[in-house]
């Protein structure tokens, strides 16, 4: 009754009676009572009224709307909420909440942030000029009381009001106040219901029809809550990573082939171009965003696994899932670089760091070679994005073998192992990579990139191995098995440009010298392309799409490659240098017969048998048994020992 009078002093004091009513009121009369509750709903209802109001003047306005969110607060705060009809109370609070929010310009997760801006809704706010900012830091705060409340099945029936409002009152583009009540939320939920959030969105996601040409504001703007929230500092405990996966790229595949070109940024003027790139650069990042946080040893390499099994890289098919093979391998290769990205960072700031295989990726090498060259382009820019996040070299010198460090070394000794079948593979598919028929120069640089990216990150291991490949790309060229020049050239530039990076990578004396003096000898005789320098090779300029454009000079057009590096003068200035030599080779002479094997040969004298070696030092040989020397049943001076039994059990641990 008071409160609908026009006295607001008698409504601001009304206002602090329900909220001292609900402090005390524990709901257990609106279980048994229905009178009692249409009341107690009805009091709530007029102040989520009050939270709309808009007769009277400015002054008038924000004072009712201050006071029905204090009625709402009392309300929500109340252990009555959970007594009775949870959907009821829902319906008749989180809507005049979201208005509130909705209606104004102010940052909400900014406001989030800020933890002086707190209000006690005990106090009457009559005394002092309110402003816009009072209000909505008042209706921010009862939505986070309220979703600190709600606990486990209620977090589904408070999402259902939510989307009711987005769609009523067309909130779902800009998608700025969705993806910030969205992270609102999931701050407020209690660290074991927030997973519940993911799964809401994807099935509210996946009740959206796809087949149509253009992606809708309402896919978008969901999409964009589920990147938001997979990509959030806050662990999602209880999440199923893998079956999040599979449904956020099923979803992918459908919404790409149905809408062309998803992935190029729209201008701002194409609305249904923004939420096509919406949908695709949110699911993409979605993807990415699960390995963001690590909730079991081998979640890494089951992501990974997964993208690369369907990469489909061994398949003879055009077209899957009705789309090009071509784009859906582009897509597929951007999560996946997007995921090692994500993991990467992550891990660098962990303090436990998972074991990410390098043999994750080894199905997948094939596609360097593949028929399509965007495809090539894009998974050796996956490869080496790869490479350098989660390579495991360390460059530090081998351990001792003493017995404290024998299980040290033996994990040492299988990263090696590891490490060497990675460079191997790798190393197989860019020979089978340099002799495609539609090669490129774009080819060539990524060639480069993914050599000089094994031996930056791998060491002096890469090197080793990476000397006998150069010189079996070299055969190919000056052997005729590469006999088109324009394709001969850019292959004979590459191992020289090669030599230059790991002279300068391992600080090796001379070698340098001798790779200027071939570079200036093919300048001379027009064998070097300038175009295929260190700013081409960053990505810092373009590079010819032809090989033949790769001529710098018109005159030396048909001139084949006359000058080669010569294998002993390479090899003879990396046997100087004691990175590349072992602490056991003092003579050079197992580094040197590594640089001389065949490229396809150089697997075989890596391989050396490892045995458990005996240790001198008895006593510190763990024992299953007893010695039988010692009696076990006799102290020192020979005295029997007493057997403890049921009788004497308290006199023995009294002793």
């Amino acid at each position: 009754m008071i409160l609908g009078t026009r006295d607001l002093d008698l409504i601001d004091i009304a206002c602090g009676t329900f909220v001292t009513f609900c402090t005390y009121h524990d709901g257990s009369t609106l279980v048994v009572d229905a009178e009692f509750t249409a009341k107690y709903e009805n009091l709530v209802r007029k102040f989520a009224q009050f939270c709309q109001y808009e007769n009277g003047d400015e002054s008038l306005k924000l004072n009712l709307r201050y006071i029905g969110h204090r009625g709402v607060q009392g309300a929500v705060t109340s252990e009555a909420l959970h007594a009775a009809d949870f959907n009821s109370q829902l319906s008749i609070m989180l809507p005049p909440i979201l208005e509130s929010l909705s209606a104004t310009q102010i940052p909400l997760t900014r406001l989030a942030d800020n933890e002086e801006g707190s209000v006690d809704i005990r106090h009457s706010a009559l005394n002092r000029k309110l402003t816009e900012l009072d209000v909505v830091t008042l209706a921010l705060q009862t939505l986070q009381h309220l979703f600190r409340a709600i606990r486990g099945a209620s977090v589904r029936q408070a999402l259902v009001p939510y989307f009711e409002f987005l769609d009523k009152n067309g909130c779902w583009w800009p998608t700025t106040f969705a993806v910030s009540v969205t992270e609102i939320m999931l701050q407020a939920l209690q660290p074991q219901y927030r997973y519940i959030l993911v799964s809401e969105l994807l099935q509210y996601l996946d009740n959206v029809p796809v087949e149509n040409q253009n992606a809708t504001e309402k896919q978008a703007c969901i999409v964009s809550m589920l990147h938001s929230t997979l990509n959030s500092d806050l662990p999602l405990v209880g999440i199923s990573v893998m079956e999040v996966l599979n449904t956020a790229f099923n979803y992918l595949v459908k919404s790409i082939k149905y809408r062309p070109d998803s992935h190029i940024i729209p201008s701002k003027a194409d609305e249904s171009g923004q939420y096509n790139y919406a949908v695709y650069n949110g699911l993409t990042h979605s993807i990415s965003g699960l390995a963001k946080h690590i909730y079991y040893a081998n979640q890494v390499n089951d992501i990974i696994g997964y993208l690369v099994a369907k990469l489909r890289p061994q398949t003879s098919l055009k077209d899957v899932d009705g789309i090009a093979i071509g784009r859906y391998r582009q897509c597929l290769l951007q999560c996946l670089t997007l995921v090692i990205e994500k993991c990467s960072k992550e891990l660098d700031h962990s303090a436990t760091k998972p074991l990410i295989s390098l043999d994750v990726l080894v199905p997948a090498l094939g596609l360097l070679s593949d028929e399509e060259e965007d495809t090539r382009r894009h998974f050796s820019n996956a490869v080496g994005v790869f490479i350098k996040r989660c390579a495991s070299w360390s460059g530090e010198q081998p351990a001792l073998r003493t017995p404290s460090t024998r299980t040290l070394i033996s994990s040492n000794k299988s990263k090696e192992q590891s490490e060497s079948m990675f460079i191997s593979s790798v190393h197989s598919a860019v020979v089978e990579w340099i002799q495609v028929p539609n090669l490129t120069p774009r080819d060539i640089v990524c060639t480069f990139q993914v050599m000089r990216a094994l031996s930056a990150n791998f060491g002096a291991n890469a090197t080793i191995r990476g000397l006998p490949l150069i010189f079996k790309l070299q055969s190919l060229a000056q052997d005729d098995f590469i006999q088109d020049i324009p394709r001969q050239r850019p292959v004979a530039q590459v191992t020289v440009m090669w030599v230059e990076e790991i002279s300068r990578l391992h600080s090796i004396d001379n070698l340098p010298k001798y790779s200027q003096k071939v570079k200036e000898a093919k300048i001379r005789d027009g064998e070097w392309s300038h175009k295929l320098d260190d700013q081409a090779v960053s990505g810092k300029k373009e590079v010819p799409t032809t090989l033949a454009a790769l001529n710098d000079e018109e005159k030396f057009a048909l001139n084949a490659v006359n000058h080669w590096l010569d294998r002993h003068s390479v090899v003879a200035d990396l046997m100087k240098s004691p990175v590349l030599r072992g602490s056991n080779d003092s003579h050079g002479l197992d580094l040197e017969s590594k640089l001389y094997a065949e490229w396809n040969t150089i697997n075989l004298l890596n391989e050396k048998s490892y045995r458990v070696q005996n240790t001198r030092e008895l006593d510190m040989k763990p024992r299953l048994a007893t010695s039988l020397n010692v009696k076990i049943d006799a102290d020192q001076n020979g005295v029997p020992r007493p057997h403890v039994n049921v009788e004497n059990l308290r006199d023995a641990l009294s002793m």
